[in-house]
């Protein structure tokens, strides 16, 4: 009798730690699948933009360097979504506040880091002052760059860098609106992204506006709601990654960055 309930003790027990391995294996296998995710951005050529930058209607295609990259990962995932297009203020607050969502392109600064979760970089970056090439500007600090006009728009975080070390910024709505102020000799200094102000220079036909002075290196990332899996943003990396090695990355800059 000793010896049944012995034999039926050690059954049981071993039932016992083979549904416990098993739970533990599949929960540590299983993750929910990651669908519809909302993707927003703001209107910053080249890393995101309207296809037909003429029609400002909600039917347009949102395209660049950033979009594009991000488009392909997501692709690549087998992960559904839908892209929107909002003000900086708006996008960066609707996607830290709301689950299942996601903001491109972003710098990662010390003040973001801890409010979204990051894949990245998408894109390298540095933040830049323009100016006009016949003009001499002596500009070795940011507090030399200080005692100039400096233009930039709401909600940028180069104007906001610049801001906070101390300069007075003369603020816009939009990024393009600089280029005609340098033109108009309204501001000295343009604080902008090293590959945003060649761009909107050349696509408002305004000539002999150019980097004057490096601020910072700030690659761009995308920066998602912290509701994500670690797991999700540790396979949008790998799959970046492989973007990379492959060469899509690559190509995606050259369709864009021949200025």
């Amino acid at each position: 009798m000793n010896m049944c309930n012995q034999s039926m003790k050690l059954c049981f027990l071993v039932i016992k730690l083979w549904i416990i391995t098993s739970t533990v294996v599949f929960a540590a296998e299983y993750q929910p699948k990651i669908e519809n995710v909302i993707l927003i951005t703001e209107e910053s050529p080249p890393y995101n933009m309207r296809k037909d930058e003429q029609n400002k209607t909600n039917e347009y295609e949102i395209v660049g360097v950033s979009a594009d990259i991000v488009k392909e990962l997501f692709k690549r995932g087998n992960i559904t979504y839908s892209l929107a297009m909002y003000p900086w203020g708006r996008a960066y607050k609707t996607v830290k506040e709301n689950a299942n969502h996601g903001l491109f392109s972003t710098a990662l600064t010390p003040e973001r880091k801890p409010q979204f979760k990051w894949v990245g970089p998408i894109v390298p970056d540095s933040w830049v002052l323009m100016g006009k090439s016949d003009r001499h500007f002596n500009i070795k600090t940011v507090a030399d760059a200080c005692k100039y006009i400096i233009g930039g728009y709401r909600g940028d975080v180069v104007a906001a860098f610049l801001e906070k070390n101390g300069c007075k910024i003369h603020y816009t709505s939009y990024a393009y609106q600089n280029v005609l102020k340098i033109q108009l000799g309204r501001i000295d200094l343009w604080a902008t992204g090293k590959l945003t102000g060649p761009y909107l220079a050349k696509r408002e036909k305004v000539h002999g506006v150019v980097p004057v002075f490096e601020l910072n290196k700030a690659p761009m990332y995308l920066a998602l709601n912290k509701s994500f899996p670690d797991s999700f943003i540790l396979k949008l990396n790998h799959l970046l990654l492989d973007m990379e090695k492959d060469g899509t990355v690559e190509n995606i800059y050259s369709k864009y960055l021949d200025f």
